[in-house]
This record gives structure tokens, C-alpha cells and sequence, in this order.
């Protein structure tokens, strides 16, 4: 009847949500890495002329409110995502691992890499070693400014949240990717220039 489809066609009401939790960030630890990697990662694409239009994206009370950003393994061929969910940057450990031990001389590479066989690790590692967390920010700059357009888009449309909600399903809308992409081709070119 028709009735029934209109109360098929209704979308699922997920009610007022309840306070947030201390997320993402599940230890002082990996909070305050985070914040060194927020710090960097805002002075060095502040420092590009369209790096500052990215990081004014995300304003909020009239400073740049970067998400949080988080390093964890991911799945697959992911070196980084923006999870809506948590509303947080994901960095692969993997790749950041790449960054970190290209910090020293080749022939410790090997032994650093062995002596930062967990996430705990490496965490501690970055806690002391700020120089590691500058060559993450400078070698995945453009990456980040990728994720910080989703983060942008989240904050901009209500997609991710419906997605969250269980109101639409899980998808990556293709104009995102592509307003992401390009967002990182005109940091890239101004970089360059």
C-alpha cells in the first residue's frame, strides 16, 4: 500500500546521541604523538600558499581544528584513510615505519626497524624522537592534505555522518575521492611552484 512505502521509504532514525568518549586516542601515549603529529603537520602545509587555504578549511573559532590523527595497521594497500566514524586521520604503521627509519644512517635501518617491532613501540619511539615526526609530516604531506579534504567534507556535508548513522549505506562517493585528489594535485603544484 501506499502507506507502507512511505514507511519503508522513511530513513532510520538514530535518536540524540550520547556524549562522546575519549576517542581515538585510547592512551596518553598515542594522544600525545598525535598532537606532535597535528602540530607538524599544521606548520608544514601552513607553510605552502594553498597549504594555509586547506588548513583555513578546518577552522574553527578562527584556527585550524585538525582531526585527530592516529597511526594503526590497515588492511591491504591502505597507507591512509579518514575514518568517519571516529572522525580521526588514520595513518598506516607501515608506511609511517618507512618514514621513521629513513630518519638514520642506512646501515641502522635494519635495526631500527627490528627494535620497533609493535605500535606501542614505535609510539614510544616518536614520544622521544621528534625528528622522526617532522620526516613523517614532510614525507607524507600530501597524503595528509588528502585526508584532511575527506575530514573537510565531513565537516561540510552530512554524508560520513548518515553513513555512521546506518541511514545510507557505506560508500566513498566518487566526487569526494575526486575533490580529494584534486585538492592534493593543487598543494602538490603549489609546492612546486
Amino acid at each position: 500500500t501506499l502507506a507502507e512505502r512511505q514507511a519503508a521509504a522513511s530513513p532510520v532514525s538514530a535518536g540524540t546521541p550520547g556524549p562522546r568518549v575519549d576517542l581515538p586516542y585510547y592512551t596518553a601515549l598515542e594522544k600525545s604523538v598525535g598532537e606532535k603529529l597535528q602540530a607538524t603537520a599544521q606548520a608544514e602545509i601552513g607553510r605552502d600558499p594553498f597549504g594555509k587555504t586547506v588548513l583555513s578549511r578546518l577552522n574553527a573559532n578562527g584556527k585550524p581544528d585538525l582531526p585527530p590523527i592516529i597511526i594503526e595497521d590497515q588492511s591491504g594497500s591502505v597507507v591512509a584513510q579518514y575514518d568517519y566514524r571516529r572522525r580521526a586521520l588514520v595513518l598506516d604503521r607501515e608506511g609511517i615505519m618507512a618514514s621513521v627509519v629513513s630518519t638514520v644512517h642506512p646501515a641502522q635501518r635494519v635495526a631500527l626497524r627490528a627494535s620497533l617491532p609493535t605500535r606501542a613501540a614505535l609510539m614510544a619511539y616518536l614520544e622521544a624522537h621528534p625528528e622522526a615526526v617532522t620526516a613523517i609530516v614532510k614525507e607524507n604531506d600530501a597524503l595528509i592534505v588528502h585526508e584532511m579534504t575527506h575530514a573537510w567534507q565531513d565537516r561540510r556535508d552530512p554524508i560520513f555522518r548518515e553513513m555512521a548513522r546506518g541511514n545510507i549505506p557505506d560508500i566513498q562517493p566518487l566526487e569526494y575521492e575526486e575533490e580529494a585528489y584534486k585538492t592534493k594535485n593543487l598543494y602538490l603544484r603549489s609546492k612546486l611552484k
